[in-house]
């Protein structure tokens, strides 16, 4: 053991190696000037990979393709890159993104087709609305549906267009001057 009543311990009981400590806090510390503390494990076919860096040089922690990020008991949350694409998956329950913080949005943005980044569609905190920046399509046979029990309807079903009025009267409003 290291320090005063082998307050740090490292053990090897014949099949597991451990680090133990029992008073305050453990810090792992790489003093190198831009050095990495890097984390590697068989790689399931026999060899050694490395899962993720922690990166002196960018600040950032990097997992490497293909080593997902599992949150849960049971690996219930993923977020993983491939190599080619980034992905957030949830394998049970609902997918909830929140944010808590007052007059504040949800922004999903994207390439806008010139190289630039837009927000495409914002779900506005301080205005209480949804704002759709960009144009939205809906597939053939896929309706738009507007009220609790979908009363107004509109779809394309490849051939026609169809505007369905489900409940009560339709009302066409124009409040325009001149």
């Amino acid at each position: 053991g290291v320090g005063s009543s082998n307050a740090f311990t490292i053990d090897h009981d014949g099949s597991h190696t451990s680090l133990q400590n029992s008073t305050g806090n453990l810090i792992i510390r790489n003093y190198a000037d831009d050095g990495d503390i890097i984390f590697q494990s068989d790689d399931q076919s026999g060899g050694v990979t490395t899962y993720f860096t922690v990166d002196g040089s960018t600040g950032y922690v990097r997992f490497e393709d293909n080593r997902r990020i599992a949150v849960g008991s049971s690996d219930d949350m993923h977020i993983l890159h491939d190599g080619a694409d980034n992905y957030i998956k949830g394998e049970t329950g609902d997918l909830h993104i929140r944010n808590d913080a007052n007059d504040k949005d949800i922004v999903l943005s994207s390439d806008d087709g010139s190289g630039n980044v837009t927000a495409y569609l914002t779900l506005d905190g301080s205005e209480t609305r949804i704002v759709v920046a960009k144009a939205m399509r809906f597939n053939d046979s896929t309706s738009l549906q507007l009220g609790s029990d979908a009363d107004i309807q509109m779809h394309h079903d490849g051939s026609n267009g169809y505007f369905s009025n489900i409940t009560g009267d339709l009302y066409i409003r124009n409040s325009a001057d001149d």
